[in-house]
């Protein structure tokens, strides 16, 4: 009934509105590092399930209401760990209906969690061919700089941005060295995959393409919606573009559409989409 956000060492509560409520302090163990949790996702307990944002030992940490109680999870190993600290994803701890979803940085896996965290399995395989995920060793003794600098030196690689996931799919997002991006839809029901580097609007501003990039990949939900912001100068290019014909239809059919599109300035801030996947 109240909106938590994580910030350094507390939880900062929120009511429905935005107001501030209370502040719930909250430490580490040595062991783990510091509290900071990167992403914090509510449980059925009335508690919340984190991921540190420079984890030590633990890539996942549930700490109560007021901040008292933590229990850490899912130690993967050194090396991945480590990884881990070099480079976040924008969304790799999702829920759903049965478990929760985990990915981390430079990892080929979807873990899958269970609503008592007592059990962590590996759920989905990601295929990244004909590239690949950067195989170079770690070193314990590299740190961020270090570890850019020996992916600098590699022709490409890929690395998973965000994930989430829906009654009957999967999506992934994927960027690459050059930062190009790349948006996979998996089925759970048929088991197919779509991968786009370009989408191209079919239905309201026809032909307008929104391209896929680093920055502009999708990293949240809302039920099984995928929540996108687009930036208003690509839907104000696509807007400029329409045929008289096609902006006359636009007007009857969707005039919400209409009515944004027409007036917006570059300067505005993005716009949501909210985009339902079709059963594929």
């Amino acid at each position: 009934d109240h909106i938590v956000l994580a910030d350094y060492k507390q939880l900062l509560h929120f009511n429905t509105e935005g107001k501030f409520l209370y502040t719930s302090k909250s430490e580490f163990p040595r062991a783990e590092g510091d509290f900071a949790l990167f992403e914090i996702l509510p449980t059925k307990d009335h508690a919340y399930l984190g991921v540190p944002l420079f984890p030590q030992k633990h890539l996942l940490v549930k700490v109560n209401d007021n901040g008292s109680k933590l229990d850490f999870f899912f130690d993967p190993g050194e090396k991945e760990i480590l990884k881990s600290q070099f480079l976040k994803t924008w969304r790799g701890l999702v829920p759903s209906d049965s478990c929760y979803y985990l990915i981390y940085s430079f990892c080929d896996t979807i873990y899958s969690i269970s609503p008592d965290m007592q059990k962590i399995a590996s759920a989905y395989y990601i295929d990244y061919a004909p590239k690949k995920l950067p195989d170079i060793p770690v070193d314990p003794k590299d740190d961020c700089l270090s570890w850019e600098k020996k992916l600098s030196h590699l022709d490409d690689y890929l690395k998973t941005s965000s994930i989430g996931a829906g009654d009957d799919f999967l999506y992934i997002g994927i960027t690459d060295k050059a930062y190009k991006g790349y948006l996979s839809l998996y089925s759970k029901r048929s088991k197919k995959i779509m991968t786009a580097k370009k989408l191209v609007d079919d239905m309201y501003l026809k032909g307008n393409v929104i391209t896929v990039t680093g920055k502009r990949i999708p990293h949240n939900m809302d039920g099984n919606d995928i929540i996108w912001e687009i930036s208003p100068r690509i839907l104000m290019k696509g807007y400029q573009r329409l045929s008289a014909a096609d902006r006359e239809t636009l007007q009857q059919k969707y005039p919400a559409w209409d009515q944004i599109c027409s007036s917006l300035k570059e300067d505005d801030n993005p716009v949501l989409f909210r985009i339902k996947v079709k059963d594929f």
